[in-house]
């Protein structure tokens, strides 16, 4: 029995096609991570400062000021690393991804170059182009960006749910509550089967926009001469109105979960409050429910941030899909299997029962066509329309193989 191959997707592409750059690519992960977690230092060591004020108030004069002022050091030092190690992480993924994009174009171009001359006519130069340039640059975009964000998203919600319930559990459930509501909303909108179908109606549509554009901009002479230009138009015009419905159809699906998940982020302090005035009216020591409290006011607004990165990043997961499925369309299309450069004796062309598919769902083109046309002669293809003449025609000149 015949195993079926697994076919890497998405992320999982992305890294493959990084190969021997991969190491680099997992260094921008670990280093990105290293940055996420120092960007939490600021937080904590303001925190001991509120602490330290309120532990002695009003008795100011006993401040120990040497101590704030290590505070103080520590929140620089946390911000310091923060930046550094995020800036090795980019260093390491544009690294690793302009070496990807690189070598990806020229397989890509290399690949174009193979294939029969009819797939590239049938498919059309601006679909190609759009693959070539958008499709392939968002890998590389995914990999000196996204994916060293992706880590450390993943990082940061870890760290922070740690911190929510070390500090004051109740707080910490208070706050969790808020961050599930708002990823319900998210993931309500991801997913969801018409956002992934709108996604990919989207990608076609402006694949088709780009290649009708370019065919009507290059075709103009010949559409002139001819004087065909309302009904080219009428092509360019429908595109253009195909694209503009699904880009408003993937749009608008997010006019409710965005909303939602925004208001939420942004607002979980709102469920914070009612929290603390039902444990401050029984806090049996009110001086450190009130240090807790101060801190969870001003920890929890950097929980939107966190979020916020999240669902662009879960965004960049339904792109990334899309873009290298579109490429990895092509690819997966087989060259011609030799150069056509091979000596012929004499010029005769012969069709023995030849049969022609252009796609395996279609019906066949040519069934079973035998007939010689002899040097030096002149031979007549006559047949009504659709019945194969062109397609001959294309065979003979090899823009397809049989």
């Amino acid at each position: 029995m015949n195993e079926k191959k697994n076919v890497k997707t998405g992320m999982s592409r992305c890294l493959e096609l990084a190969a021997s750059r991969k190491p680099l690519v997992y260094l921008s992960a670990v280093l990105s991570s290293a940055a996420s977690i120092c960007s939490f230092i600021p937080y904590y060591m303001v925190f001991k400062v509120i602490q330290e004020i309120l532990t002695i108030y009003p008795d100011m004069e006993n401040i120990n000021t040497t101590l704030i002022k290590c505070y103080a050091q520590g929140a620089l030092w946390g911000i310091a690393a923060n930046l550094i190690l995020y800036f090795l992480a980019i260093l390491c993924s544009h690294i690793a991804a302009f070496g990807t994009i690189y070598d990806l174009k020229i397989i890509f171009a290399k690949h174009l170059s193979q294939l029969p001359l009819g797939f590239i006519t049938t498919m059309g130069s601006g679909k190609l182009r759009k693959i070539m340039e958008d499709n392939i640059d968002s890998i590389e975009g995914f990999l000196a960006h996204q994916f060293p964000d992706i880590v450390a998203s993943f990082t940061a919600p870890v760290i922070m749910v740690i911190v929510l319930i070390a500090v004051d559990w109740r707080f910490g459930l208070a706050s969790l509550a808020g961050i599930i509501l708002a990823f319900v909303a998210q993931f309500m909108g991801y997913g969801s089967g018409n956002m992934k179908k709108n996604m990919e109606k989207y990608q076609t549509a402006l694949e088709d926009m780009n290649n009708a554009s370019v065919e009507f901009i290059r075709g103009m002479p010949v559409i002139k001469t001819f004087g065909r230009e309302n009904d080219s138009f009428a092509g360019f015009k429908e595109a253009v109105e195909r694209y503009t419905e699904w880009v408003l159809k993937f749009s608008l699906g997010w006019q409710n979960y965005m909303p939602a998940f925004t208001t939420i982020v942004n607002n979980i302090y709102l469920i914070l409050l009612p929290v603390g005035i039902l444990i401050g009216k029984h806090a049996p020591d009110f001086k450190t429910f009130a240090i807790n409290f101060v801190f969870y006011l001003l920890f929890v607004p950097s929980v939107a941030g966190i979020l916020n990165k999240i669902m662009y990043i879960s965004e960049s997961f339904m792109e990334i899909n899309s873009n290298v499925a579109r490429m990895d369309e092509v690819l997966s299309v087989d060259v011609l299997t030799d150069n056509g450069n091979e000596e012929n004796e004499g010029t005769d062309i012969s069709f023995e029962n030849v049969s022609f598919y252009y796609d395996k769902e279609s019906e066949p083109a040519l069934d079973s066509v035998s007939f010689k046309a002899k040097e030096g002669t002149m031979t007549a293809v006559v047949g009504a329309s659709g019945s194969g003449k062109s397609t001959i025609a294309n065979l003979i000149s090899r823009f397809w193989d049989i």
